[in-house]
């Protein structure tokens, strides 16, 4: 595996992971274990596809679970810095 890496500007957070293609089965799987995506096709062209669907709908899919949840209650000790 690659190193990963991280690039902030102003506006944005650009963020390269590792994304796994595997056949399983007759679908194609492609997983990226750093942000636990994943999706499949028919093809690896239709398992990329879904991927990147996926992975743009990640950071509101995000934002709206972590709304929902109260991490400084439940977890204060990761807010003492």
């Amino acid at each position: 595996m690659k190193k990963q890496a991280i690039k902030k500007t102003a506006k944005s957070v650009q963020v390269q992971v590792d994304v796994l293609l595997v056949k399983e089965g007759e679908f194609f799987v492609a997983f990226c274990p750093s942000l636990n995506i994943s999706s499949y096709g028919d093809t690896d062209k239709d398992a990329k596809k879904a991927f990147d669907e996926a992975l743009q709908l990640f950071p509101n899919a995000q934002a709206n679970r972590k709304s929902k949840l109260n991490y400084k209650e439940k977890f204060p000790s990761l807010y003492k810095f």
